[in-house]
């Protein structure tokens, strides 16, 4: 059996079906680079991109090895030849969509925002502090139904309300010896519903203290006003 060239010329039935399937090959490439170009762009961050570039490329490897290998035998040679081509063209097309979407400012982790770090060391919106004595099924009985007593948007439950961006416990040896919580409020964050919160925070019978816009570790009291620690709980 030949396996190198046909042993009679290929009809034209035959060869109009090879042309078919190379074509129907090479579009459904270019198709897929252009769609993952596009959901590529919509991606919020830089590192998940990264996945979508891992996977584009690994995929045209694959379809250039195995049209490499199916280019040998003359039968599946056309198939083999339209493989190769896609395989590199998907890569190259994708890389020049997302080039083009670039100049047009059209691709999402371009902006995507620098990290966060929120720790004591972080200016907080409010610093909580609860009254010595509070135990910590207390101090989540509060977290729970107290401050995410909000229909939550994401998941069934509840959850902080929307103003509310980054929440923090607090160690005894991050609060003065108090148990703690630190919120972040979104920036210009204020009206009724606001105020009707922090109201809610400061005279709720666990509260000692509430502190307004100061980090928790720059919260320094006098000695006679913090809570005794124990010897676990000076980690400092």
């Amino acid at each position: 059996m030949p396996v190198f060239e046909a042993a009679v010329p290929l009809s034209k039935a035959q060869k109009r079906r090879r042309w078919i399937a190379a074509s129907v090959i090479v579009g459904a490439s270019i198709g897929f680079a252009i769609w993952a170009a596009i959901d590529c762009a919509h991606i919020d961050f830089g590192y998940a991109a990264s996945y979508s570039f891992a996977m584009v490329f690994l995929l045209g490897c694959f379809f250039a090895v195995t049209g490499t290998v199916l280019m040998i035998y003359w039968r599946t040679r056309s198939t083999g030849v339209a493989l190769l081509g896609s395989g590199i063209a998907m890569y190259l097309i994708f890389l020049g969509c997302i080039g083009f979407l670039k100049k047009f400012d059209k691709v999402t982790w371009q902006h995507e925002p620098p990290a966060q770090h929120f720790g004591p060391d972080q200016q907080a919106s409010l610093v909580i502090y609860y009254r010595p004595g509070t135990t910590d099924q207390q101090i989540e009985d509060f977290v729970e139904h107290k401050l995410e007593s909000y229909p939550s948007k994401v998941h069934d439950g509840t959850d902080f309300p929307d103003f509310v961006t980054e929440y923090l416990g607090l160690l005894p040896s991050q609060a003065n010896g108090f148990s703690g919580s630190a919120l972040t409020l979104k920036a210009g964050a204020h009206g009724a519903a606001v105020d009707s919160f922090v109201a809610m925070v400061q005279f709720d019978p666990r509260v000692a203290r509430v502190f307004r816009d100061i980090a928790p570790d720059d919260i320094h009291l006098p000695k006679g006003e913090r809570a005794p620690m124990r010897p676990s709980q000076q980690l400092r």
